[in-house]
Order: C-alpha cells, then structure tokens, then sequence
C-alpha cells in the first residue's frame, strides 16, 4: 500500500521529476531518491497514526524540490498533503500547534513562489491553492479561539520616564518698606553727627585744659596774647561743632526712630516675626540691627 501510494505521489509530480532526472544525470537522481524516501515515510508516519510527522514529512518536499515550471505541480500536491496531514491532526487533538505548523508552511511555500515568479504568483494553481488554504487554516483558528503566538513575543514598550518635578520657585524675598530705608539712613546719619558732637566736645575740653594749663604756668598772659588766644579759639570751635553736631544729629536720630516706628507697623505681622530690627546706640554711633 504504501508503494502504491509513492507511485502515485511521483505521478502526480506532473512529470517534472523525469525531465530533469533525465537531463541532470546523478544529482536528480540523488533528489528522486530523496523525494521517494519522504513520500514513503510520510505515508508510513500516515498507518502508524502519526499524522504531524506525516505533514513534516511532506513540507520536507517542498524543501528538496526547488520552484520551477515543471516541478510546480508536485510541490503544490506536497503543500495539500502536508496542510491535510496537519488538518488531521488538529482534528484528532484540537489544538492549535498543528494548524500553526499548517499555516508556517503555507507562508513559507507563498514566499517561494513570490521569490520565484513575483506578481504572478498569485494567480498561478500553486499561488491560488496556498491562498485557499491559508484562509482555511485562518477561519479554523477563529471559530475554535485559537491563535498562533510566536516563541518571541514582541517586548513591550518601556514606560515613559515620570517627568521631573519642576523646582519650585525661590521664595521672593519682600523688600524692605521705603519708611524702613530711609528710617536707617537717618539713623545712621544721626549716630555719625552724634559723633562728631563727640568730637566737638573733646576739642573743647582740651583747649580748655591746654589754656588752664598755660595760665598756672603764667599767670601774667592775657586774652591778647597768641598762644592763649590760638587756644581759646580752637576751644570754641570744637564747642560749635558739638553744638552744631548734637542737633542736627539729634533731630536725624529723631528722625529716624519715627521712620523705623512707622515701617515696624506697616509690615505684616509675619515678616516682623521673621526679621527683628533693634536700634541701639553704641560705641561711635548708632547701630540698627535687622
């Protein structure tokens, strides 16, 4: 049975196997012997109920008999065998992996042919034959919700960085009130007469001293004489100086305090508590602290 079987396989190979045995001498008959080798072992895998063996052993045909003319034909016999073979599978086991070998060798045997003919393929028995089979193949799929997943799924795309958070904004620093500005002006100005005052008055007391002094050391001099009057006079501008030197300053650090008074109540209350100002006099003048 099983040579009849192979007889009739190399049959309807369309004649294309003993033209080209006949023209390509040893190496045809190397493949006629391959062909007839496969041909038995599928219809031997087909008795022993082996079916998806059966159907790799016919798409081994389609792998040892090259595209042509005259061997197109034999391979689309081959390509129906191995599809039914898979087919029977499918039906005996009802699962997908033969109906996926099915469709593997569909795609496979369609690439062939377009490689071999291009745009024509399709309308050639071969083309036409696997385009059949191949919807079957899809539509057997879709009723029984079966699919053909490769071994390598696509990986999935990697997530989107989260972006960063933007920095927040660097808290403005309020300036201070123009009250406050010229409030510490004044102040500061008020502590550098209130210093010359200072000065004035020492001039003052030394002339004072120096002229005293001069007196015990002679008792005759006069209020004409030079160096008395050269004292006398310095005395009197050092005492004008810190007269002049403790109004002005005086009124400045007046002045001053007010300003400060009134920028001290227009602030909020929250930035009075985050910035403190003192104002105190000290060595050499007036110090305003913030």
């Amino acid at each position: 049975m099983i040579a009849s079987a192979v007889a009739l396989a190399l049959a309807l190979l369309d004649g294309a196997a003993a033209p080209a045995l006949a023209r390509a001498a040893q190496p045809a008959e190397d493949v006629r012997d391959e062909l007839e080798g496969l041909y038995e072992e599928a219809a031997a895998a087909r008795e022993d109920g082996d079916l998806v063996a059966a159907g790799a052993a016919y798409a081994a045909v389609l792998q040892v008999l090259a595209e042509a003319p005259e061997s197109h034909g034999g391979r689309a016999l081959a390509l129906a065998d191995a599809v039914a073979a898979y087919r029977a599978a499918f039906d005996a086991t009802a699962t997908a992996p033969p109906l996926c070998e099915a469709q593997a060798v569909i795609v496979a045997y369609e690439a062939g042919l377009a490689a071999r003919y291009g745009d024509d393929a399709a309308a050639m028995d071969g083309g036409a034959l696997a385009a059949e089979l191949r919807a079957g193949i899809a539509a057997t799929l879709a009723d029984n919700s079966l699919s053909c997943k490769t071994d390598d799924p696509e990986p999935e795309p990697e997530p989107a960085p989260a972006p960063e958070p933007e920095p927040a904004p660097a808290a403005e620093r309020e300036p201070p009130p123009i009250s406050l500005v010229a409030g510490a002006v004044s102040l500061g100005v008020g502590g550098v007469l209130m210093a010359v005052m200072g000065a004035g008055l020492g001039v003052g007391a030394r002339a004072q001293r120096e002229a005293l002094e001069l007196r015990d050391e002679e008792p005759g001099l006069s209020v004409d004489d030079p160096e008395l009057a050269q004292i006398l006079e310095r005395g009197r501008r050092g005492n004008r100086t810190a007269i002049v030197g403790g109004i002005l300053g005086g009124a400045a650090l007046i002045a001053g305090a007010v300003l400060v008074g009134i920028s001290r109540g227009a602030r909020p209350r929250g930035a009075e508590a985050r910035v403190g100002r003192r104002v105190g006099l000290a060595r050499g003048g007036v110090v305003v602290r913030f």
